[in-house]
């Protein structure tokens, strides 16, 4: 079986949510927060804040670390900027691994689009969506 170039874009996708999922651990582990992105974090944190501003330095520091990893992603060119084509890519490479147990990326696409909806919420930095194809 050839893989080719749409393998290789799907292999850097999986590489980018592995690496993804360790920024996002390494940031629960500073700052003990388990629940949501948006309106939950800004409640944590301001509950943090308004025991001492030292106490939610390491907080606001790590989610600092999220934007910057993002952003050296983008400068060597590795961040999946259209949630959509990143899924798609994810869904390329595991049916590839699944085969040929008659699992198609098709199949897959759908789970990978719904749960990088929370996921990427925490790498959110603004901006514009870029296209980016998988294949």
């Amino acid at each position: 079986m050839a893989l080719g170039p749409t393998f290789s874009k799907a292999y850097e996708a999986m590489q980018l949510w592995h690496e993804i999922h360790g920024k996002l651990r390494e940031f629960i582990e500073t700052t003990k927060y388990e629940g949501k992105a948006g309106a939950d974090w800004q409640a944590y944190k301001q509950a943090l804040r308004s025991v001492s501003w030292k106490e939610s330095l390491p907080a606001t520091t790590a989610h600092r670390q999220l934007g910057l990893f993002v952003d050296e992603s983008k400068k060597r060119g590795e961040w999946f900027a259209d949630s959509a084509v990143f899924a798609d890519c994810l869904a390329r490479f595991y049916a590839t691994l699944l085969q040929p147990s008659n699992i198609f990326a098709e199949d897959l696409v759908g789970g990978f689009e719904e749960y990088n909806v929370e996921l990427l919420k925490w790498f959110e930095v603004g901006g514009r969506w870029e296209r980016r194809s998988c294949g």
